[in-house]
């Protein structure tokens, strides 16, 4: 009863609104001259590098820390850098964590860490004590076993709400496929892998790698490159390097012929398609701003080819991207979009005619005159940035770029012509020579799929093969009304069901590591929740006909994609819902040793797990209809109880995409202290 308008919240809270409009491109002007701004640079002792950009306009200064170590693959001590990044930051050898984060706080700073760097920003009269505090926490990490246990739990708990997620599934094995394992870009943490690592693990590494061998200092703001340099030696000096024996990135292997991987997610109600391999193109290369402009007229904006084709003329998606990336190591083509299930095989087609297209046809003036306006406007507006100024410098520094680099950026990009972006499409775009990667419900999609005529291979959700998943049900001749029956008398009987009209239910909500009071009315055709969290409290209320939510005072409409399934819904008891009349039993299946009667109800969004023995409803998937695109919702059901005579789920576990709310029912009251006032 309670899951089904939490569930709506939860599902519309999770997702945010990006908006998306096609702007016309203004008619280009002639090329402006700019001015790329003066950075100063020095180096420690040690080999630090400090790069400096005074901006005095206002009192504020930002330091960030790189260290730009080349990548290499962990293996057996992978995530060892994670918890570094999750510890780093909790104290040093000479402040307490609290002591550390409390005077930060009321200096109304920032301080940051992570297994690579750190980064400060304050008003300009607190930063030399800001300053400090990023070097002594980067230099001098306290350590502590409790502070490790504390961390790592909350890591893993993490990683596990993450498995649920079809987009981190998606990118977890596509870099497996493009990469190949054991190759830095493509290792990932997982709970089992994170249990292994101990407290000394973390501490090898930041002895081995956190050092300023390869590690850039940028401070940017209203200081002077003289008062910088007293900072950096008096927090940096003492710093020592070490030696890093760091492999040569490993060859990475390139795609001969297309083929399509299919990699399982259960839980999808979208599939995620990618077209992707490895590429060799780097800031250096002849080819980098032809590159960028192929790239963006393919998949770089609203108005790029695969936008227009598979969300603009299809509505297959709410955007599809994609283009070439350089990288001083390996590159990558890659394509992206999210897709429902029964055009998955259609996306594909459309995304290889595109990228296909590209290789054959010559695009328009007007295409290229558009594309680099947009190219160089952007580029005139980071100028506006000090930062800029000072990324620009490091960008240099760490790719080995030409001092002119940026001074030519524009020239660069006005002179790539209509033959080069023809040029490098056939050098860098190869439907021939790709991996197509679809991450979704394979028992739904992997027919159509295998019609494409490509090589189809099966994964899991970590880059394991396996074989063809199928549905894996039972057929069954027991019909939903038994079905239903047997629920009905499990919980009580279909009598004393059918007389209640309403309920109130309280209890403890659990969720992000926080916990609130928790109270739920429902009638067979309304329903109110609300639950009160770090002091904010959280409202949903449908009142047969309409709903809204509120949080924290702010009040928003259910949108019409929520409303038409709850109308269909009995919040009491789902089995006695309108939108139930049409459900089908689609076979008995397994999990955990345990059968259960497999009900779908498509007009209510949502598929219901009766367990065969107990008749007892134990598992639900909703389906969310969202102006963002479809939602699912998986509700795991336990410790039924009895309230006057009646037994109702006690306990209930909601994942939503990687958020997971647990809710323990305290209290109930049957046909007592439920007004109309209540769904108002």
């Amino acid at each position: 009863m309670k899951t089904k308008i939490l569930s709506l919240a939860i599902a519309f809270m999770a997702v945010s609104l990006n908006a998306q409009v096609a702007i016309p491109m203004p008619k280009p002007g002639p090329a402006p001259t700019v001015n790329l701004g003066k950075s100063n640079e020095f180096k420690l002792k040690n080999g630090l590098t400090v790069i400096v950009v005074e901006n005095h306009k206002l009192p504020r200064v930002s330091a960030t820390l790189t260290i730009d170590n080349p990548p290499f693959a962990l293996g057996a001590k992978k995530g060892a850098e994670s918890l570094l990044s999750e510890m780093l930051g909790t104290g040093t050898k000479t402040k307490s964590k609290d002591d550390f984060n409390k005077r930060i706080e009321f200096l109304g700073a920032r301080v940051n860490f992570w297994e690579e760097g750190a980064s400060a920003s304050s008003l300009t009269k607190y930063f030399n004590e800001i300053f400090g505090y990023m070097a002594d926490g980067a230099m001098n990490p306290n350590f502590t076993e409790s502070e490790f246990t504390d961390v790592k739990k909350r890591y893993i708990e993490g990683l596990k709400a993450d498995e649920k997620s079809v987009e981190a599934a998606a990118s977890r094995v596509s870099n497996i496929l493009v990469y190949g394992k054991n190759n830095p870009f493509s290792e990932f943490d997982t709970p089992a892998q994170i249990e292994k690592i101990t407290l000394q693990d973390v501490k090898d590494y930041y002895n081995t790698y956190y050092k300023p061998n390869n590690a850039y200092l940028i401070v940017v703001g209203d200081i002077s490159t003289k008062d910088v340099k007293a900072l950096a030696e008096k927090n940096f000096n003492s710093w020592q390097t070490g030696k890093l024996n760091i492999p040569a990135f490993p060859k990475v292997e390139e795609v001969t012929k297309t083929e399509l991987n299919a990699i399982n997610m259960p839980n999808a109600v979208q599939s995620v398609v990618s077209v992707s391999y490895p590429v060799q193109l780097t800031k250096k290369d002849p080819d980098y701003y032809a590159a960028l402009i192929a790239s963006s007229i393919l998949g770089g904006d609203f108005n790029s080819k695969l936008n227009m084709n598979l969300r603009e003329a299809h509505g297959w998606t709410y955007g599809a991207r994609g283009g070439v990336s350089d990288s001083r190591y390996v590159g990558r083509f890659n394509t992206n979009a999210t897709v429902r299930n029964e055009v998955t095989d259609s996306a594909i087609v459309e995304t290889m005619k595109e990228i296909k297209g590209m290789t054959l046809n010559k695009i328009d003036q007007q295409t290229l005159n558009d594309v680099k306006a947009k190219f160089l406007g952007n580029f005139i507006l980071t100028l506006e940035s000090p930062s800029t100024v000072a990324n620009q410098a490091l960008t240099k520094k760490t790719n080995q770029l030409s001092d002119s680099f940026y001074a030519d950026y524009i020239k660069n990009i006005n002179a790539v012509t209509i033959d080069d972006v023809l040029r490098v499409s056939k050098k860098y775009f190869r439907p021939d020579q790709a991996k197509i990667n679809v991450t979704g419900k394979l028992e739904q999609i992997a027919p159509a799929l295998e019609k494409l005529g490509y090589p189809v291979n099966y994964y899991d959700s970590f880059g394991n093969k396996i074989d063809k998943p199928t549905s894996g049900a039972k057929t069954t001749t027991v019909s939903v009304a038994q079905i239903t029956d047997n629920y009905l008398k499990a919980i009580g009987g279909a009598d004393k069901v059918k007389a209640v009209k309403s309920i109130v239910q309280k209890g403890k909500i659990e969720t992000m590591g926080q916990s609130g009071d928790y109270i739920v009315k429902a009638t067979s055709n309304k329903i109110a929740t609300s639950f009160t969290i770090m002091g904010m409290t959280f409202k949903q209320v449908f009142d047969g006909q309409n709903g809204y939510m509120s949080q924290a005072g702010q009040k928003m409409d259910l949108p019409t994609e929520m409303i038409t399934p709850l109308k269909k819904t009995n919040p009491l008891f789902f089995p006695l819902s309108e939108g139930y009349k049409t459900a089908k039993v689609e076979g008995v299946v397994s999990e955990d040793g345990v059968e259960y009667y497999k009900v779908s109800a498509p007009e209510i969004s949502r598929t219901d797990y009766y367990d065969v023995k107990t008749g007892l409803l134990k598992k639900t998937d909703e389906v969310q209809k969202t102006p963002q695109g479809d939602v699912i919702v998986n509700t795991k059901i336990k410790n039924y109880k009895a309230f006057d005579g009646i037994l109702f789920p006690s306990e209930s576990i909601t994942e939503t995409g990687p958020q997971v709310i647990k809710i323990v029912i305290d209290s109930g009251e049957i046909n007592k202290n439920v007004t109309e006032a209540d769904f108002k």
